[in-house]
């Protein structure tokens, strides 16, 4: 399967699931943690990448939706 970009280019492929969770996570918290871009436009990015990605996304089950959650979490608000 396939993490997609907004533009519809492969960002990468990964045989399963679990990789393309983190492969996703690891690029949504690379934009989202980003100095290059102003509040906005990450929202836009982030918007864009949910979208572009939206029939893998959609077919996680709860525990791969909260597995994917935490790794969304920003390091700051984990518990210690």
């Amino acid at each position: 399967m396939a993490l997609m970009l907004p533009d519809n280019t492969i960002y990468s492929k990964h045989q399963e699931l679990e990789d393309w969770i983190d492969a996703y996570a690891n690029l949504y918290v690379k934009v989202r943690d980003s100095k290059k871009y102003e509040s906005e436009e990450k929202k836009q990015k982030l918007s864009s990448l949910k979208t572009a990605n939206q029939l893998i996304l959609t077919r996680l089950n709860i525990n791969q939706n909260i597995q994917l959650a935490q790794k969304l979490q920003p390091k700051e608000s984990l518990p210690k």
